[in-house]
């Protein structure tokens, strides 16, 4: 099974709760949220968190070149720092 899928559904709760104003989704669930995330992400093996931020990287290049939302791929540019794991 391919863990793209599962990947891409991270994602898009990741940009979710980091992007969604304030009248979408309370601030303080949202941070929450994201910790929780964050959390869970820190406990992969480091092979494992490499290649979700690979993934990242890949989605963020495809969306760069659609001309997609520039504050999506902004987040996921920085996704490691905005959820404070970064390697």
């Amino acid at each position: 099974m391919s863990p793209i899928p599962l990947m891409q559904i991270v994602l898009d709760t990741i940009l979710f709760f980091g992007l969604s104003s304030d009248d979408v989704v309370q601030p303080d669930d949202a941070v929450k949220q994201l910790e929780a995330i964050a959390a869970e992400i820190r406990k992969l093996p480091l092979s494992e968190k490499q290649e979700f931020f690979q993934f990242v990287n890949v989605v963020a290049n495809s969306e760069d070149k659609e001309k997609a939302n520039s504050e999506r791929v902004a987040f996921m540019r920085q996704i490691g720092e905005n959820l404070g794991i970064a390697d």
